[in-house]
């Protein structure tokens, strides 16, 4: 009994290739990889959210549902990252074939429920970025392209990530199947479904960061001042990098048998791209809470400012000298031109094209 009990346990999770042998003991990991990006993202993140609400909730005395979004967002993918990190002291950061055979069935399960999680936690995520873009960019009656965009967007990543939450659910029937696979049923194709993700995370990330960069281009102001304010939404490139080497990592799956290998290195790129959509949607607090807080401006705190200059702001409120209202009482962010600038004195027909679609003139 004792014999093959031994026996089992010296049995690798797959085969090793040619000239390889398996390494039970102290094998090649990227556990230390796993665990700096891992404690970087975190402290990254909580940070950023701290900056947030206290802009949020002390600064401007405002809290709508995105900002509910975002606090549930980092909760989740702290978790979720814990659990990565778990999982990968299992075994997870190494090759399958430096892991005992024993030992597969709690990786694989403990690996559906990151996958499970990762839906929901990736959907709060982006949809509370895309509903802060449509505050900001979109007025209440606002049908233009920008609103197309950021709409058809909310409904992808609802779609996509609930569908994808679901599928991991019942991935495979009976559930028993994903701990042993030798038992009869049906699973879905994890490496199909692991690369889509991919891809559809790339193509999102890519909208988010355009869809607000175009806004702020069709702002007539010097092309200076647009760079200056879409240099706070610029950070979604930061997300498309990531995404881009999420899919390039992923890509491996539909090719090789070293699963926990794959996983644990789109694992890394996953928690960079968490880290990154958390910081797209905390962004804009950062120029006020900088202004405020940091250098001890005493500016009205309704002025949301994240360009960081004095010459453009955004306010949560009418301003008697704001160019762009998208009318009383919305809570729509409005971009002001301050009149005290050199760069508006003496200019004549200074034309900026508000957010539902209206123009003013004669600044």
């Amino acid at each position: 009994m004792l014999s093959e009990s031994s026996s089992l346990n010296d049995i690798p999770a797959l085969a090793p290739p040619p000239h390889v042998t398996s390494n039970f003991t102290n094998p090649p990991t990227i556990m230390a990889w796993i665990i700096g990006v891992a404690v970087t993202t975190m402290v990254l993140m909580l940070a950023a959210i701290v900056i947030r609400l206290f802009t949020r909730l002390v600064l401007l005395k405002e809290w709508w549902l995105e900002d509910y979004l975002a606090v549930l967002a980092v909760i989740a993918v702290v978790t979720w990252e814990i659990l990565f990190v778990y999982t990968a002291s299992l075994g997870m950061s190494r090759h399958q074939w430096d892991i005992r055979m024993v030992d597969m069935p709690r990786l694989l399960e403990l690996t559906n429920i990151l996958e499970t999680l990762y839906g929901p936690t990736m959907f709060a995520a982006k949809y509370s970025v895309l509903l802060q873009l449509k505050r900001i960019f979109c007025g209440a009656r606002q049908r233009d392209s920008v609103w197309w965009i950021l709409t058809i967007l909310m409904a992808a990543v609802t779609i996509y990530y609930w569908a994808c939450f679901i599928s991991f659910v019942f991935q495979c029937w009976p559930r028993a199947k994903i701990q042993n696979p030798l038992i009869e049923g049906v699973c879905i194709d994890i490496s199909s479904a692991t690369l889509a993700a991919g891809v559809i995370n790339l193509v999102t990330d890519v909208g988010m960061l355009v869809a607000p960069l175009f806004a702020i281009w069709r702002l007539q102001m010097p092309v200076k001042r647009k760079l200056g304010v879409a240099s706070v939404f610029g950070v979604g490139l930061l997300a498309c990098i990531t995404g881009v080497f999420g899919v390039v990592w992923r890509m491996p799956l539909l090719t090789s048998s070293d699963l926990t290998w794959i996983l644990s290195k789109t694992g890394l790129w996953a928690m960079a791209e968490f880290c990154a959509i958390i910081l797209v949607g905390c962004m804009p607090s950062i120029p006020m809470f900088a202004k405020r807080v940091v250098r001890g401006s005493d500016k009205n705190a309704s002025r949301y400012n994240p360009s960081g200059n004095d010459r453009y702001t955004f306010s949560s409120k009418r301003n008697k000298i704001a160019d762009a209202l998208t009318g009383p009482g919305s809570s729509t962010a409005y971009l002001t031109i301050h009149d005290g600038s050199s760069g508006v004195k003496g200019s004549e027909g200074i034309r900026l094209e508000i957010f539902d679609g209206r123009r003013t003139e004669g600044v």
